[in-house]
């Protein structure tokens, strides 16, 4: 597991998703329910 620096979270006010930006390419997504997901990753080889 590597640690990544964040770099934004915020409320999405229109889908109440709160969005974190972490590292250069990573960004998750925590719905209302606390349910979360990754949204978008790059992985490099």
């Amino acid at each position: 597991m590597m640690y990544r620096p964040v770099y934004l979270v915020r409320l999405d006010e229109r889908t109440g998703e709160i969005v974190i930006i972490a590292g250069e390419e990573t960004e998750i997504a925590i719905q209302r329910d606390g349910n979360g997901h990754l949204k978008y990753e790059t992985k490099f080889s």
